[in-house]
């Protein structure tokens, strides 16, 4: 997560660090306190102002010289109470001016069984569990009340074990945040030092949290201010996965990212769970929220709420299974212990099938045994899908568009953002009536057509009866034929790199365009984020091949916006001419500016559609860079010219001169549809010959940026010539610059 400079005196921080609760002494920890005080002597390091700390510790009685240590540098203390906890956040925080705010907290904390995160506070007990709600108070500081706080990176150094387990006599109480509406531009950091269901390790010995030691050694050698926070992570994962570590030692720190409010959140790294179901993800492939509903599926089989029948059921298993099922059915680690069994036995399908059979033989109710039958047949047929599809990198909005098109229903398919989510949403329905093929199968079919993976194609063949396979390959073809016509427009108009930036859609065979701004972009870089949240806006409506148009000033000709990179949950990046075709276009000229000779560009391509239409073959003008500008601009203007003008030279730099004048005077002769490389090939005449078999099988101007994105989202496209190629496709009849797109109802806005 990239922080823009922000200085010290604009760093703000509440620390926390409890060590001892109210509920007695079983609870109390020795570290807390002393992690608490050595995150505020590195913020103190760093030159954060002592005003702009709040710290809440409830230290142990050998400890209390840490509070006095502390209100000697000038920074005020209060007890981490429940209360004084929720008014430092909700009304001392928000009294402070800053940019940045550190959240660190030591202490105690659980996860519910709807995997929300809590957090004790000092003054917890056994009847009265005070806590805060991490998920809300995190949601809270996203929110306009602390929303000047544009950049926030959370420590947590607490437990996440389940609440079920502690068998407290009592439910926890809600949490004391209610979520706010949140600002528009706020980025925000957590890393926390346990995965769901994990312990968070204390060093007794040496005061010390395991995981706050990590990220404070790190912190302290970073000389960077901001830190690093991308090179944290990966430092404390690196060192808690550290191979020659002691296994009951281990942690999983996981992370959380929020970059802006309508792509909501998002884990990045380690998958939040436990060690065990790492190893049933990681090695095994299965789904870890199925093997949990497996567990419950189980326990919730009516005949095995009586021990007698679970011992039953254990008795009748054969010696190779007896060791490994658990002989009672705890409440506390029911659902562990049988996560544990079935990821043991998962690769023995006939001990599978024989518990099975022991469980038909002891469980009466048949609704009950077919849930836990279907959860197992899930899991084999969805385990084999994300076994087949791991190796591929599917991106976000290609996997919701993969998901509608497979769906019977694509308007009452629910939301589903990740693979998982897909696959379990997708074996749930029923087969459409006129294809016979599961949902499933048909998904798989899709991506394997997306991504040329003809083994994926093999499998479903053999996992499908021929009359599925066919009909569901004529279904596809004439849905090819039907998206073929179907050409969406995202017309976008950049003024600068730091200007606003509106953006305009258009479904050329509906009668429905859409038109929206945004705010301004602090520079270049920015841009692609914009373009991103703009592609998520437009992905629920459009239907077509999407080509993207972004009409740019002069001196931005020089951009390689095909190089653009969209980063996608789990780090997963990709570049937008990998995506989408994507072309530039003149600003300048689309205005009807002076000197652009925009009647010139006009007259043009009138003529050069009507060639098309004739049937003329394509063919491009090449220019070299011996001929001269006016020789150029006197010959396009007097009809010498192809369909598309190509630079046998690289006409654009990065310099002071950012455009060749001989790129300027085919424009300035009226040329609408160009091309030129930005690398050097090994060879112009092979660059050459291959550049006019391209045009030759796109066989019509408006096909060509979608030939050109093929070729750049194919594996081999780096050793294409075409990989490096800028397409600028400046159609005058496409032009919402001049007033004649209306500004219907807009569509839901980038941030």
């Amino acid at each position: 997560m990239p922080i823009s400079p922000v200085t010290p005196e604009k760093t703000c921080a509440v620390v926390v660090g409890i060590e001892q609760y109210a509920i007695g002494a079983r609870w109390n920890l020795d570290g807390p306190a002393s992690d608490a005080a050595r995150f505020v002597g590195w913020l103190c390091s760093k030159g954060v102002p002592p005003g702009n700390i709040l710290v809440l510790l409830s230290p142990l009685e050998d400890n209390r010289k840490i509070g006095d240590g502390l209100t000697q540098r000038g920074i005020r203390t209060q007890v981490a109470s429940h209360d004084h906890i929720v008014d430092t956040l909700a009304n001392g925080l928000p009294c402070l001016d800053g940019e940045l705010l550190w959240l660190f907290w030591g202490g105690h904390g659980v996860i519910t069984s709807d995997h929300q995160r809590r957090l004790f506070c000092a003054n917890a007990t056994a009847n009265n569990q005070q806590i805060i709600g991490l998920e809300d108070l995190l949601a809270m500081l996203r929110s306009k009340t602390c929303g000047r706080f544009k950049h926030q990176i959370g420590v947590i150094d607490a437990c996440a074990n389940y609440f079920e387990e502690m068998h407290s006599k009592v439910s926890l109480a809600e949490s004391s945040f209610s979520r706010r509406e949140p600002a528009g531009d706020v980025r925000q950091f957590v890393l926390y030092g346990a995965a769901t269901g994990e312990l968070a390790r204390n060093d007794t010995i040496r005061k010390t949290g395991a995981f706050s030691e990590v990220v404070l050694e790190t912190l302290e050698r970073d000389l960077c201010w901001p830190p690093d926070i991308d090179g944290l992570y990966k430092k404390v994962k690196n060192h808690f996965n550290c191979p020659n570590r002691d296994v009951k030692a281990r942690q999983t720190p996981v992370y959380f990212q929020w970059q802006w409010p309508d792509e909501g959140e998002g884990i990045v790294g380690d998958l939040p769970v436990s060690g065990q179901m790492q190893t049933a993800v990681g090695e095994l492939g299965l789904a870890a929220p199925q093997l949990r509903k497996l567990a419950k599926a189980v326990l919730d089989c009516p005949s095995l709420a009586d021990n007698k029948q679970w011992e039953a059921l254990h008795k009748k298993l054969p010696p190779s299974l007896k060791a490994l099922f658990p002989r009672e059915a705890e409440a506390a680690d029911g659902e562990t212990a049988l996560i544990h069994f079935f990821v043991s036995v998962w690769k023995d399908r006939e001990g599978i099938e024989e518990w099975l059979a022991a469980l038909q033989r002891v469980e009466k109710d048949r609704r009950a045994f077919r849930a836990v039958e279907d959860k197992i047949d899930y899991l084999r047929q969805v385990n084999e899908v994300r076994r087949r599809l791991g190796e591929i990198m599917i991106m976000t909005a290609e996997l919701r568009q993969l998901y509608r098109h497979s769906a019977p229903d694509p308007q009452l398919a629910p939301e589903a953002d990740d693979l998982d989510q897909v696959l379990e949403n997708l074996w749930d329905m029923t087969s459409r009536t006129d294809r016979g093929i599961s949902p499933l199968l048909e998904f798989v079919e899709r991506v394997a057509r997306r991504y040329n993976r003809p083994n994926l194609s093999d499998w479903v063949k053999n996992a499908a009866s021929p009359q599925q396979v066919a009909d569901l390959k004529g279904y596809l073809k004439q849905e090819e034929v039907n998206a073929a016509a179907v050409r969406e427009y995202l017309l976008i108009d950049l003024p600068s790199a730091t200007s606003p930036m509106e953006y305009w859609f258009h479904s050329w065979n509906r009668e429905r365009d859409s038109h929206d701004s945004i705010e301004p972009v602090a520079s270049e870089e920015l841009v692609p984020a914009a373009l991103a949240d703009i592609l998520d806006n437009l992905d629920s409506i459009r239907q077509g091949e999407l080509v993207i148009e972004l009409f740019v000033p002069f001196d931005m000709l020089c951009c390689e916006v095909d190089r653009w990179e969209i980063e996608y949950s789990g780090g997963i990046k990709a570049t937008l001419g990998g995506l989408h075709p994507f072309v530039l276009r003149w600003r300048d000229r689309a205005l009807n500016k002076p000197r652009t000779r925009a009647g010139a560009w006009r007259e043009v391509t009138c003529k050069i559609r009507a060639r098309e239409s004739a049937g003329i073959p394509l063919k491009i003008r090449w220019i070299d860079p011996h001929q001269k500008t006016q020789q150029v601009m006197n010959r396009i203007g007097s009809g010498d010219y192809g369909e598309c003008i190509g630079f046998s030279f690289i006409p654009v730099d990065r310099g002071a001169s950012p455009v060749h004048d001989l790129l300027a005077a085919a424009l300035l002769g009226g040329a609408p549809f160009a091309f030129w490389t930005r690398e050097a090939p090994r060879n112009w005449q092979d660059f050459e010959q291959a550049m006019n078999n391209e045009l030759l099988l796109a066989g019509k101007l408006d096909d060509v940026p979608c030939q050109i994105k093929n070729v750049r989202s194919r594996g081999d496209a780096p050793s294409h010539p075409g990989y490096a190629l800028t397409l600028f496709w400046d159609d005058p009849d496409r032009n919402p610059l001049v007033g004649q797109y209306s500004a219907t109802t807009p569509q839901r806005g980038a941030p």
